[in-house]
C-alpha cells in the first residue's frame, strides 16, 4: 500500500494534463484531415473490382455424369484412372461370363470343352514342373553348402575354445593387487580430467 501510495505522490498534474491534451490533438488531427488522400481510382471503377453475379451462368467443371448430385463421384482430376477402372471392371465382367458359359450342368459339352483344353493344359503342366525342378535344385545345392560353411565355423570356434577360456580364466583370476592398483589409476585419472 505504501508503494501505492509513493507512485501517486511521484506523479505530477503537468505530466497528466501533457498526456491528455497530446491524446486529444491526435484524434482532433485524425478526424479533421483532408479528404484527399483517400480517393477512389480514376476511370472506371468496375475494373478494379470483380463481382459475382448469381443471375448469370458460370463455368461448370464437371458435366453431369450420375451418382451423387447428378454428378461423378470421381474427382474430375483423375478422369483416367476411372477411364482404366471401368475398363478393368468390364474386362472382369466378361471373365466372369465366359466362365458362366464354360461351366454347365451339361456333362457331355463339359467333357469336349476339357478335351479341346488338354493341350493347353498338358503345356501348362509341363512348364510348371520345369519350374519347380529348377528351384528346388537350386534350392538344394544352397542348402548343402551353407551346411557345409555352418560345420566349418562350428569346427573353428571349437579348435579356439580352450585358448580363449584360458585366457578369460587367468584375466579374472589375475592378481586381485593390481586389479586394485588399476582401478586406483583409472580413478585418478578420470579425475584429473575431470579437474582440466
Amino acid at each position: 500500500m505504501q508503494r501505492i501510495m509513493n507512485w501517486a505522490k511521484s506523479i505530477r498534474l503537468p505530466q497528466i494534463l501533457t498526456a491528455f491534451v497530446a491524446g486529444v490533438l491526435l484524434l482532433v488531427t485524425q478526424a479533421c484531415a483532408d479528404s484527399s488522400t483517400a480517393q477512389t481510382p480514376p476511370g472506371n471503377s468496375n475494373n478494379y473490382i470483380k463481382r459475382n453475379d448469381p443471375t448469370k451462368a458460370y463455368d461448370v467443371k464437371n458435366q453431369p455424369a450420375g451418382g451423387m448430385n447428378n454428378f461423378s463421384d470421381v474427382d474430375a482430376r483423375a478422369k483416367g484412372q476411372e477411364d482404366a477402372a471401368n475398363a478393368k471392371a468390364e474386362a472382369l465382367r466378361e471373365n466372369a461370363g465366359e466362365n458362366l458359359r464354360n461351366s454347365s450342368s451339361n456333362v457331355a459339352r463339359n467333357v469336349r470343352r476339357v478335351l479341346n483344353d488338354k493341350e493347353q493344359v498338358g503345356d501348362n503342366i509341363q512348364q510348371e514342373s520345369e519350374y519347380v525342378k529348377d528351384k528346388t535344385g537350386n534350392t538344394t545345392d544352397d542348402f548343402a553348402r551353407g551346411v557345409k560353411e555352418g560345420f566349418g565355423n562350428i569346427k573353428d570356434n571349437l579348435s579356439t575354445a580352450p585358448g580363449y577360456v584360458k585366457d578369460t580364466a587367468q584375466k579374472t583370476a589375475g592378481n586381485p593387487l593390481e586389479g586394485i592398483k588399476n582401478a586406483d589409476k583409472n580413478a585418478a585419472r578420470t579425475t584429473e580430467r575431470n579437474l582440466n
